[in-house]
């Protein structure tokens, strides 16, 4: 399934289809980045299904280690699933292996690919949660954050909201019926994480310094996706450009 969101991203339409699975049956070919596009890549996660053996040696030390730390081997699996769908998707855009790409960390933290990537002015960021894995690019030197949540567990929104929200966020979600604070809750703070994650700056900016109950916040454009029933989830990039369009595809 793809889907095109285009201007204010108050619509969605059909777009182009994705190319045939590659031989490894495990991830499709990704279709061409457009320019003045961001484009999202879904993959919906099978929980509680291994990776091939192959795919975790695509990681690096470091990403194995991190995968090894989980207790559950769900989550250790949909961690490798989904950094290697990260590795997949780059390295066909940059014509690398996907074990071959190394990554770099940001002043503050952010993980970058080193030179070809940002020689290309190509720009990624990566989520995952319990049945969704999504990977947000774009060109020319765009930046971008995603974030995707899965809905169901029980959440103290407006305890949460009112250590992390602004107060124009807090103030919306209190005057909203109790019954729809949860989902609220959850879709404000896909728009925060992606936000968050674009900015690049980690904890230098405070989550409650920003508010994302409009499209555009300061220097950004922040959306929600539009996501199968069960989850939220949210994309942020530059707010540079006078017409931006966001891709959303299945793979």
């Amino acid at each position: 399934m793809s889907q095109t969101q285009h201007g204010k991203f108050e619509r969605l339409e059909p777009s182009s289809q994705l190319a045939e699975p590659l031989e490894h049956g495990w991830f499709a070919t990704p279709p061409p980045i457009p320019v003045d596009a961001v484009q999202v890549l879904l993959r919906t996660v099978v929980e509680g299904r291994a990776p091939p053996p192959d795919m975790e040696h695509w990681l690096s030390d470091d990403e194995r280690a991190r995968a090894a730390r989980f207790v559950r081997d769900s989550d250790r699996w949909r961690f490798i699933e989904a950094h290697a769908l990260l590795r997949f998707v780059l390295g066909h855009h940059l014509d690398m292996e996907p074990g071959s790409i190394e990554f770099v960390l940001s002043p503050h933290g952010k993980p970058q690919q080193s030179c070809p990537a940002s020689a290309r002015g190509l720009g990624f960021n990566l989520s995952h949660t319990t049945g969704m894995i999504a990977v947000a690019l774009a060109v020319d030197g765009q930046r971008v954050g995603v974030d995707v949540e899965k809905c169901g567990s029980r959440v103290d929104a407006l305890e949460i909201a009112g250590s992390h929200f602004s107060p124009r966020e807090s103030a919306y979600l209190n005057a909203l019926p109790r019954a729809a604070q949860a989902d609220a809750f959850r879709q404000l703070w896909t728009r925060k994480e992606a936000l968050h994650k674009a900015d690049g700056r980690g904890l230098s900016l405070p989550l409650d310094t920003f508010d994302t109950l409009d499209t555009r916040c300061g220097g950004w454009v922040v959306t929600d996706l539009a996501l199968p029933a069960g989850h939220v989830g949210a994309v942020a990039c530059m707010a540079d450009r006078k017409s931006l369009v966001i891709e959303t595809h299945s793979l």
